[in-house]
């Protein structure tokens, strides 16, 4: 694997260089470093690309933002983020997996900076891949086939490397399933247009194809080339379970305020338009319509604290086995109850029940 870092201003990046992925993650962990310790930041955009030079990925290194330690890091933390199905989370791990055996299999003699980066990484908290990844994974040829179609869904979601997904399917093995003859033109046009990432010109094909007849592949390409068109209705219509997809993309290129934008009625975007829009109620109502994971468990406590729903909040949290916040909320109910204006009996009768379940936790 390889970086080119593009638009650098900084002088111990060379814009347009070709390095190895160890030399990027060696060069990123060490600016990161001397940027925080001097308050500095920087933003530098990258490419990383396959033995053949074929670009899988590209995206933009805040240094010194503390939002990654490495390049490895921000790779990893920008894929963890995105909604995929089992198949695509398994591509992704074997992406990352390689990454990770570029860097502990570097051929570059630089044994004590290379060691010291290696303790390093230890003791911070930025992502390894664990042990079971490790042993799933096997090095091969089939994984150039992987890294394609990991482009294809995670490179779309943040607008990297997304016309992978339409190389893949314009070179595999398999043919394209259509109605007709015709039909088929269409796709493969679209797929040409989407490849080079002229969205525009391929959902002009796409249109004029019945989605309900392509195959899997397919139809996630064109999904996908609605979304990056700016048609994320369309793209809702075809496929109301693609709205995890849609999130995760505003996720990725950071601006969920195009949420707001949608008008198709689907209870994943529905919540997250009432998280945005601060409609606490909505959100509590849409709890139980959308897959959970730490930011909207995160909007859902968020929710019921500003309704003053304490014990609404604590059973939840409860049943999200979130120790922290149970404490959390019992401590806001406490404080609550101390301000209130109910009579002093009652009141210490309240922190005394709630003293008890805090001892509880």
């Amino acid at each position: 694997m390889f970086v080119i870092f593009k638009s650098s201003n900084g002088t111990e990046i060379e814009s347009g260089k070709q390095y190895s992925f160890h030399e990027a993650y060696i060069l990123t962990k060490r600016l990161e470093r001397v940027y925080r310790e001097a308050g500095r930041q920087e933003h530098i955009d990258f490419d990383l690309l396959d033995g053949h030079s074929n670009e899988i990925y590209n995206g933009t290194l805040s240094l010194g933002s503390r939002y990654a330690d490495h390049i490895f890091d921000h790779i990893s933390k920008k894929m963890n983020v995105m909604q995929l199905d089992p198949e695509q989370e398994e591509q992704k791990k074997e992406l990352l997996e390689t990454l990770e055996r570029e860097i502990n299999d570097s051929p570059f003699h630089e044994e004590y900076e290379y060691q010291e980066e290696l303790s390093e990484r230890k003791e911070e908290p930025s992502y390894s891949p664990s042990d079971e990844v490790k042993t799933q994974i096997k090095p091969g040829k089939e994984n150039r086939k992987g890294f394609k179609i990991i482009a294809s869904v995670i490179g779309s979601v943040v607008l990297i490397g997304a016309g992978a997904i339409f190389a893949f399917k314009l070179f595999s093995s398999e043919p394209v399933s259509s109605a007709n003859a015709g039909s088929e033109q269409y796709v493969v046009k679209g797929l040409q247009q989407a490849a080079i990432q002229q969205y525009g010109e391929a959902v002009k094909y796409f249109d004029k194809v019945n989605y309900t007849e392509l195959d899997k592949d397919s139809q996630k390409a064109v999904l996908f080339t609605y979304l990056l068109n700016g048609k994320a209705n369309k793209a809702l219509q075809y496929e109301p379970k693609f709205a995890e997809s849609v999130v995760a993309y505003f996720i990725g290129i950071d601006n969920m305020n195009k949420i707001n934008e949608i008008d198709v009625k689907n209870d994943v975007i529905d919540f997250e338009k009432a998280a945005l829009n601060k409609k606490y109620e909505e959100v509590i109502k849409l709890k139980g319509k959308v897959n959970m994971d730490g930011r909207r468990e995160k909007l859902i406590v968020e929710a019921f604290v500003n309704l003053k729903k304490y014990e609404d909040c604590y059973s939840f949290a409860k049943t999200q086995g979130n120790k922290n916040v149970m404490k959390e909320v019992k401590e806001l109910e406490k404080r609550d109850i101390q301000q209130s204006t109910i009579s002093e009996e009652e009141k210490k009768a309240k922190i005394e029940k709630i003293d008890k379940d805090l001892q509880n936790i």
